[in-house]
């Protein structure tokens, strides 16, 4: 991944339901977009606006943790994200 500058986005999508992704300025990455694709559907990205991290006040979710580790690899997570 090509950037320094990931901005947390949310959107409703077609059934009501709120959908995140990363986006850099135009780039957006969506590791789970082909959820919406299978069904025929769009991701609810022209209604995104940034957001805060999925989770409590200003804290990830202990789930949005464990997908950074999955998608970043372990050794690529500083200890300073990790202790929220």
């Amino acid at each position: 991944m090509d950037t320094d500058c990931l901005v947390p986005m949310c959107g409703k999508d077609y059934r009501g339901d709120y959908h995140w992704w990363l986006q850099d300025g135009e780039k957006i990455y969506d590791l789970t977009a082909e959820q919406y694709y299978s069904v025929g559907q769009l991701p609810p990205y022209e209604n995104g606006k940034p957001s805060k991290w999925y989770g409590w006040g200003q804290r990830p979710h202990q789930r949005s943790l464990n997908l950074i580790v999955r998608v970043l690899g372990k050794e690529n997570v500083t200890d300073e994200l990790l202790t929220y």
